[in-house]
């Protein structure tokens, strides 16, 4: 496993007393998901290197493109425009460092209608309104879409990328009991508030990382997963740390409790939170957490 912050260096193996070292220099080599993706849209890049992200800068087979967020190792890059297909190069204090892979740029597309398999690019999210119409997040397309109960046609009903970046990456739904509806936006760390003509981000200062599983109960309180964290915002908007700190395992108390990946989470009526983490259902209960499943 290539550890992170790592650049280039000959490799050293270790063997009982004995030591040898590589004659080769070991180089990174930054990866990148999506492959293919379109202009104004971010893909996220894994390099090595350090913490600072003034250190850092990127190309797209030539062309600059301006990193927007650092964490750990992992680079969010939006695609830039004019950019060509070929090889992505991640510059670290001057250095560069070249992907071995083929970036491919995408033309922006949307759909309109329900065709059968493949209508939707990346379905996440979904929720479900009062009427029982359908609302899906499309996490690679950048939309919102609304699916009518009655006819089962849809339409976009939020999202334009290139105006407003923060639907692109909108991964779980869920409605507040006074009809607004709220997205967490795990490559922007926040959260939105989504109506027909709007997108607030409701914090846009923080105090969020990488918000994931969303959760709104009956009396407006919001649970989500940011990180490895649980966290509250009250209807009164005072937000807070329910469980979970650092990645891991450990269930007990919830302040020393870990989680490794958080993603979704869900409410009993009598308030017991099931968290979905990795390969496990965990419960967090009375201020403390365990494995229900």
């Amino acid at each position: 496993m290539v550890p992170g912050y790592v650049t280039e260096g000959r490799i050293t193996v270790k063997n009982k007393n004995m030591q040898s070292q590589t004659a080769e220099v070991f180089t990174i080599a930054p990866k990148f998901s999506p492959q293919h993706e379109a202009p104004g849209y971010p893909i996220t890049i894994v390099t090595g290197g350090g913490p600072n992200l003034s250190d850092y800068n990127i190309s797209f087979n030539g062309t600059p493109a301006k990193p927007t967020k650092l964490i750990n190792d992992v680079l969010t890059v939006p695609v830039p425009a004019g950019a060509n297909n070929g090889k992505i190069t991640v510059t670290f204090k001057g250095k560069p460092y070249t992907s071995f892979q083929d970036f491919t740029v995408t033309p922006v597309g949307t759909v309109s209608a329900v065709t059968g398999q493949g209508a939707f690019s990346t379905p996440t999210g979904l929720a479900i309104d009062k009427n029982n119409n359908l609302f899906v997040a499309d996490l690679e397309a950048g939309i919102i879409d609304k699916v009518d109960a009655a006819s089962g046609s849809i339409a976009s009903y939020a999202g334009s990328p290139l105006l407003s970046a923060g639907i692109y990456g909108a991964i779980n739904l869920s409605f507040h009991p006074n009809g607004d509806l709220y997205a967490t936006n795990q490559w922007y760390g926040s959260m939105f508030k989504i109506t027909a003509d709007s997108a607030i981000n409701l914090f846009p200062a923080g105090p969020f990382f990488s918000t994931n599983g969303l959760y709104i109960d009956a009396a407006g309180n919001i649970y989500l997963t940011d990180a490895q964290q649980i966290k509250n915002i009250t209807a009164g908007g005072t937000v807070s740390v329910l469980a979970g700190s650092t990645q891991g395992f450990q269930n007990g108390p919830a302040s020393t409790a870990l989680f490794l990946n958080p993603t979704s989470l869900v409410s009993d009526e009598q308030g017991n939170l099931f968290i979905s983490d990795q390969s496990l259902i965990r419960l967090l209960s009375n201020g403390s957490v365990s494995t229900f499943a």
